[in-house]
């Protein structure tokens, strides 16, 4: 089972923060950022500093549970970002976040890393993409796409960005997001299944001591279809793991479905019935499917 659910921002140009990088990788996965949490003329220097960090994560040990290893990078047509992609397409780094993402970004950066993959002798898809659609043109551009590189695992959706370019505050002051954004997030989700991708993860949640409403936001996100969602300060990842992870419960009942399922059709039935609920076809694929992913026998 990969631990995507509550991937954890590390800003790439604080020694204090990459320190701890080990540590929190027996936590959750890292995105390590070279993007916004790097000032311009700091980039060189960060991106030294993730070298360091990549070299120095050795193979996890037999039985560990380990998070992986993303990086945000800067974004085609800037400065940085054939010397990000020189720095990050190695074996250590499971994927990159592609800000500012559009289709056409997308299929720039599936093609350099595919070029920067042969070079290092990785794989082909060792290093896979996750687009983060946070303006209208990116929005835009997927639901427009008839498809995507099949190296991109999926998108996630940057509330803040795209609240600056509709002039709305970000965090939203009484907490809850308006409609226009939750009408772009619902088609984040439809256009995501629509393209064959993973269901989206949602954007972080800047407010990091406020932990009543990333609950209330995250338990929202997955109401809609999300998966995951991106997070910026430790204290947050139990809290978003809580909503996306299944419980033993959510488990349990899962297995009694199939099982009921399963009692039902050797008496030639359609139907069963679970906790006073009807069992039918998509009931039954959905808790397959739940244990699937949560790397669980049926």
């Amino acid at each position: 089972m990969r631990d995507l659910e509550a991937m954890l921002y590390v800003p790439a140009g604080d020694p204090r923060k990459l320190d701890k990088v080990p540590r929190l990788l027996g936590v959750t996965t890292i995105i390590l950022d070279l993007e916004d949490a790097v000032a311009a003329d700091r980039k060189d220097v960060a991106r030294a500093a993730l070298g360091r960090v990549l070299d120095g994560v050795g193979a996890a040990a037999p039985g560990e549970r380990r998070g992986e290893i993303w990086v945000r990078i800067n974004a085609p047509g800037t400065v940085a970002f054939e010397a990000d992609l020189a720095a990050c397409v190695r074996a250590e780094v499971a994927g990159l976040i592609v800000p500012k993402a559009t289709a056409d970004s997308l299929h720039t950066v599936a093609a350099r890393v595919e070029e920067r993959e042969r070079a290092a002798g990785l794989p082909h898809g060792s290093v896979e993409l996750m687009g983060l659609v946070e303006t209208i043109a990116g929005w835009h551009s997927v639901r427009t796409a008839t498809a995507l590189p099949s190296r991109v695992h999926g998108l996630s959706f940057g509330a803040g960005d795209f609240s600056l370019e509709l002039g709305l505050p970000f965090p939203p002051p009484d907490g809850v997001q308006g409609h226009t954004l939750l009408v772009a997030k619902a088609e984040l989700v439809l256009h995501s299944r629509r393209l064959g991708l993973a269901p989206p993860h949602d954007g972080v949640y800047p407010a990091y001591r406020d932990l009543d409403t990333l609950l209330a936001e995250a338990t929202l996100a997955k109401s809609m279809g999300f998966v995951g969602k991106h997070t910026i300060h430790p204290d947050q990842v139990p809290v978003v793991r809580s909503v996306f992870v299944p419980g033993q419960a959510e488990l349990d009942k899962a297995r009694r479905i199939i099982a009921a399922a399963e009692d039902a059709r050797q008496r030639g039935l359609g139907n069963a019935s679970v906790d006073g609920e009807l069992v039918d076809v998509p009931v039954v694929e959905r808790a397959r499917r739940l244990l699937h992913d949560a790397g669980k026998p049926s």
